[in-house]
């Protein structure tokens, strides 16, 4: 009798185990809703800082359409880690017009994950009008600006694919990410920095 060909079973697990990771990564990008903007819409409007009308960014963003409007500085690209469960996820340093630091595209499989910057340079105005259009935040979460946690600075508005890094007196930013609109679940566990200091210093706290 013919034994089975274990080498061949175990690959074919394998590659099902792999496309059924990849699919299920694609589907959280449609656990809430799908922005009515296409994603060259959306990334003019990160571009503009204008996020009065902001819904996240869309499930079927790839990074070939990211790319080619957003210039990355270097073309290798570089693995961090995101979320609680530090998954190690690529991305790259891009140039964008209107802003004077480098734009970071988070990805995965070619799909947008998010896309930040520090120091976003916003005027008061444009501050006040985003935090009036985007209302009252899903949560308020702690977070680590180099090795200071500043308390209850992250407001998070994951159905809104948006999150604001506000400093300590919560009158600017210090940092913005976008991201598809999502749970605060799944914002934790794929999309929120991981909650550490960045070097090993005394740790102050701001409240």
């Amino acid at each position: 009798m013919r034994q089975p060909n274990w080498i061949f079973l175990i690959t074919i697990s394998m590659v099902l185990l792999f496309i059924y990771c990849g699919n299920s990564f694609s589907a959280s990008y449609m656990n809430i809703h799908n922005p009515n903007y296409s994603c060259q819409e959306a990334l003019t409007l990160f571009a503009n800082k204008d996020f009065s009308k902001w819904q996240g960014i869309p499930s079927q963003c790839q990074t070939n359409d990211v790319f080619s409007l957003y210039k990355p500085i270097n073309e290798e690209s570089v693995t961090g880690k995101l979320g609680s469960e530090y998954t190690p996820t690529f991305y790259k340093a891009c140039r964008v017009e209107n802003y004077d630091e480098p734009v970071k595209v988070w990805f995965k499989e070619n799909a947008i994950v998010k896309i930040e910057v520090k120091y976003p340079q916003l005027s008061a105005q444009q501050y006040q009008a985003i935090v009036k259009a985007l209302g009252e935040p899903t949560e308020k979460l702690d977070y680590y600006f180099s090795n200071f946690l500043i308390s209850q600075g992250n407001w998070v508005y994951a159905e809104q694919g948006i999150s604001l890094f506000l400093n300590t007196d919560g009158t600017n930013l210090i940092k913005l990410s976008v991201y598809y609109p999502t749970s605060m679940d799944d914002y934790k566990k794929r999309i929120r920095p991981p909650f550490s200091p960045a070097r090993e210093f005394p740790l102050r706290k701001f409240e």
